[in-house]
């Protein structure tokens, strides 16, 4: 058996486990990346075994400490590997947990990663961008693909609670206003896939929806999504703007690093600037990165 409960001096855990030994106190400080580029659910544990009086971590040679895939609940075996002891109290922990406190801890988890993007300086991260895929062939970039804890956008109608997945053009010679949007409804947990919209466009300087589709229209449904989104989230035209001039400035950013690191090894003097450019768009280097 296993409880969970908020330490009363700080921002850590008190975890009793109780074993064929007895019952034990540990503070429980969870290690969490701090990159908002990392997309993993890896928690470290670190269990510090407490004393009776006055609640204080013991030394610290007797922690325990091991790595759980918080949304797959298993030991993430990616992470150095365990000692017999460490093995002994993932396991415990992992089989005996209750649902609510695995809730509790998930919880935590998305909140910290989900304040680390707010406030990070996404300018010191590495966001990796399939170049010449944007340049070339205009590949629009999901917000939630480079800042996974971004922020959700969603919206509630009826029984119904709309995701809504936002992706953007950062190609170097775009200067568009567009995101394309799709409409992923959820019930219970379950998406309800005949009622989702895919390849919808919103222009966010102007508010207008539209299908770049021959032919096909906004329908009374799309309207009244529409409707049901600018209701709950009054600024949303503001928030997709910001979204999107936060991807642009990571792709620049990464793009112009990429282009660095090409041009150093090749030499500055050898690209001509007819020639093709190092970044890999298949323009010519005056046409693209030599602007």
């Amino acid at each position: 058996m296993i409880t969970l409960e908020r330490a009363e001096t700080n921002n850590n855990f008190l975890v009793t486990i109780l074993d064929k030994e007895g019952p034990k106190k540990f503070e429980c400080r969870l290690d969490i990346c701090e990159n908002p580029a990392c997309s993993c659910s890896s928690v470290g544990f670190n269990l510090y075994p407490v004393v009776s009086s006055g609640l204080k971590p013991d030394d610290e040679d007797k922690a325990v400490l091991f790595y759980i895939d918080i949304y797959k609940r298993v030991i993430d075996k990616k992470k150095e590997p365990l000692s017999k002891k460490n093995r002994y109290y993932a396991d415990i922990f992992i089989s005996h947990l209750r649902e609510e406190d695995w809730k509790k801890l998930t919880q935590e988890f998305y909140i910290y990663k989900t304040r680390l993007t707010d406030t990070a300086d996404l300018n010191s991260a590495i966001f990796i961008f399939p170049i010449e895929q944007i340049e070339s062939n205009g590949l629009m970039i999901g917000y939630k693909e480079i800042l996974p804890f971004g922020g959700d956008l969603f919206f509630y109608l009826d029984d119904l609670k709309i995701v809504v997945d936002d992706q953007y053009c950062v190609r170097s010679d775009c200067s568009c206003t567009d995101t394309c949007l799709a409409l992923i409804p959820i019930r219970k947990d379950t998406i309800v896939k005949k009622q989702a919209v895919e390849g919808l466009f919103v222009n966010y300087k102007t508010g207008q929806w539209f299908f770049k589709e021959p032919g096909r229209k906004i329908s009374d449904r799309e309207k009244t999504f529409k409707a049901a989104l600018e209701e709950q989230q009054h600024a949303v035209y503001a928030l997709l703007k910001k979204r999107h001039q936060t991807l642009k400035r990571l792709y620049q950013n990464y793009r112009r690093k990429i282009l660095g690191l090409k041009t150093a090894a090749i030499g500055p003097a050898a690209i001509g600037r007819n020639a093709p450019c190092p970044c890999g768009s298949g323009k010519k280097f005056k046409k693209c990165c030599g602007k």
